[in-house]
């Protein structure tokens, strides 16, 4: 309820007790302002409002100041607001503190986790350095360990066709992982890009010698070599590690 709202219910309901108290219908009373005894109810009911010509007649009438009375209830209203949050502290004061205190611990909790953890997790994207190779990936660096997710390699290289695959990755000059063996010949020859985009890499290691450094702007390589004509060829193609998020604020807004 709006304020103006509320002075037409207490005026109403100031009208409705001064004519109760001097014994006066609403006909009777809408007769001495001459004004219809619908308009009285409106007033008492708190629907309209009095205009000043005719609170100045209900003044005279029942020999009261309504403006009065008004601003007393107000004041009065007030104090009682006061006196009911009072009594309401008062009542429930052990309550209220013991909530206080589970909200100060869980803050605190909270602010030291933030503090143990600033930092110590981040995402990084992979992205293209050359328009020859794509992939899909990321990684995520958390306390111990890290997580490392590639697929969808594809390579633009002239088309090439071997039995024969090796693939190993590395951040910069540190190998991480390797898949296949060169020595290992397949049952039929797939073309580089099948091989490729058959690898779907998922790691989650405790990777801490690489985790000693910053990875952001770090090289991810995958050096793929195959066998052709009994001859071991090779391609690499280096990725930019980039960082895209860190826990690094106490609250996100998205």
């Amino acid at each position: 309820m709006n304020h103006r709202d509320e002075k037409k219910r207490i005026y109403g309901q100031i009208i409705f007790e001064l004519r109760e108290k001097n014994n006066m219908t609403q006909t009777r009373l809408g007769n001495l302002l001459d004004i219809n005894s619908n308009a009285i109810s409106k007033w008492e009911n708190g629907l309209t409002f009095p205009n000043e010509e005719n609170i100045i007649k209900l003044n005279k009438i029942f020999n009261v100041s309504i403006e009065n009375i008004y601003n007393n209830r107000i004041k009065q209203n007030g104090k009682n607001l006061k006196v009911k949050i009072l009594k309401f502290i008062e009542k429930h004061f052990i309550c209220l503190i013991s909530i206080f205190i589970i909200i100060i611990v869980l803050f605190i909790i909270l602010l030291l986790f933030y503090i143990n953890n600033k930092g110590k997790c981040n995402y990084y994207s992979i992205e293209n350095t050359n328009f020859e190779y794509n992939i899909n990936g990321s990684i995520v660096e958390m306390p111990h360990r890290l997580i490392i997710s590639l697929s969808n390699i594809t390579s633009i290289t002239p088309k090439i066709s071997s039995s024969n695959y090796e693939t190993s990755i590395y951040i910069n000059d540190i190998m991480i992982y390797k898949i296949g063996d060169i020595e290992d010949t397949k049952e039929k020859s797939i073309s580089l890009n099948e091989y490729l985009q058959s690898i779907n890499i998922n790691l989650s290691n405790e990777l801490m010698l690489i985790k000693k450094e910053n990875l952001d702007g770090k090289q991810l390589i995958i050096k793929t070599s195959y066998i052709v004509n009994n001859e071991i060829k090779a391609i690499k193609m280096k990725f930019l590690i980039r960082k895209a998020f860190s826990n690094n604020k106490l609250f996100y807004c998205f």
